[in-house]
């Protein structure tokens, strides 16, 4: 049977073209598939070989998962081979996961978890550190196809960011005079790379430098913390551009201020409410839970933005970061709100997962962009009110 026959499935960009036509066989226990080529791919050396796995029962798969199911658990099948499918066990543990806590059949079919694989190039490269064996920065960039061309590029403009958090840090030590700003620069190191070592465990669930996809343990939990702990660390480093730029170093020595004590307390419950909401969002967004309580909180998160951003926009007239951050605060929190309600509408509270639409992935992914936006400006807003005011 053609390979590509798996409707919606093994996406043609997940292929290189030798196997494009390729067709599988069952032959005395092992996979004799067939290059366009002529060429039997089954002479492959035997560790190359898949083996069949005895624990899996034939009659309860159907005839296109049986034949997927013989490449993926058995051997070490060449890297290249099928990308997609190699992704397609670690995607069945996830799925498996969210559907028993929305309370869905374990049988999904096979093409709704392969369309899963396509959409959510996340799991796209099966190993980490490195990348289907390869050094992550020596991977061909010819191999870059598909939802691997959007993980591996991930990869990479991480690491970027980790070497240029490193750089701006040495920088800051080596002519900083101020100790806090000094131990910030250290944090946001420490922080980059907390954040790798989250995104990678994401894929493995564990510290290996195997590529075999029976070693790998994906996890949804990390997944949900990776994405939280990006948006605070982009909080910190807008923070360190503040603490370094012209505007903070000229501004007056910090003045006695009344209202001082108020705004720094109601900055801080802003942030801490945001930092809780982005949690649920990342919880909804990946397993469809807490959809009320997260709607319920969004409206004491609009309501406390409201308020913090009245304050400085209207209490410190004229003093240009206070009501510039109060005008953007009030500003986004509009457009947050509607991007929540649309995101609501299209997604219909189900997770981002399966076969998502295009409008979806949009206006959910803006949705969180623009949340990772108002933590940044709560956290800047908070910064400058103790940077300029200290309570009467």
């Amino acid at each position: 049977m053609d390979l590509l026959a798996v409707k919606e499935c093994t996406d043609a960009r997940f292929l290189p073209a030798r196997y494009r036509q390729a067709s599988l066989a069952d032959v005395n226990g092992r996979i004799a598939p067939v290059g366009d080529d002529g060429r039997r791919l089954d002479r492959l050396a035997p560790e190359h070989q898949p083996i069949v796995r005895k624990d899996v029962d034939p009659n309860a798969l159907g005839e296109h998962e049986r034949l997927l199911e013989l490449v993926l658990l058995g051997g070490q099948p060449e890297v290249d081979l099928v990308p997609c499918l190699v992704v397609l066990r670690q995607q069945r543990r996830e799925l498996t996961a969210q559907r028993a806590h929305r309370g869905e059949a374990r049988g999904e079919g096979l093409d709704d978890r392969c369309e899963v694989v396509r959409q959510r190039a996340g799991l796209a490269v099966v190993d980490w550190p490195n990348s289907f064996g390869y050094s992550m920065f020596l991977y061909p960039l010819s191999r870059m196809t598909g939802g691997i061309y959007y993980e591996h590029a991930h990869r990479l403009f991480g690491a970027l960011l980790g070497l240029t958090t490193l750089a701006v840090a040495i920088r800051l030590w080596r002519v900083e005079t101020r100790s806090w700003v000094r131990i910030l620069a250290a944090v946001a190191v420490a922080a980059v790379v907390i954040q790798g070592l989250l995104g990678g465990l994401r894929v493995t669930g564990r510290l290996t430098f195997s590529t075999a996809p029976e070693d790998m343990a994906p996890s949804i939990g990390l997944a949900i913390l990776h994405g939280v702990f990006g948006q605070l660390f982009l909080a910190l480093m807008v923070v360190l551009a503040a603490a370094n730029s012209r505007r903070w170093r000229t501004a007056p020595e910090r003045q006695p201020e009344l209202r001082a004590a108020t705004d720094r307390t109601l900055q801080t419950v802003l942030v801490g409410a945001l930092v809780v909401q982005l949690l649920l969002g990342a919880i909804q967004r990946h397993l469809a839970q807490g959809l009320v309580v997260h709607i319920s909180l969004a409206t004491i998160v609009t309501i406390l933005v409201i308020a913090a951003g009245a304050r400085a926009w209207g209490l410190f007239h004229g003093v240009w970061p206070m009501q510039r951050l109060g005008q953007l605060l009030m500003s986004l929190v509009g457009i947050q709100v509607a991007l929540g309600i649309a995101a609501l509408a299209v997604t219909q509270g189900r997770a981002i997962v399966g076969h998502p639409t295009t409008i979806e992935v949009t206006i959910a992914t803006a949705h969180q962009a623009a949340g990772a936006a108002l933590l940044a400006l709560a956290v800047l807003l908070a910064a400058w009110t103790r940077r300029l005011y200290q309570p009467a």
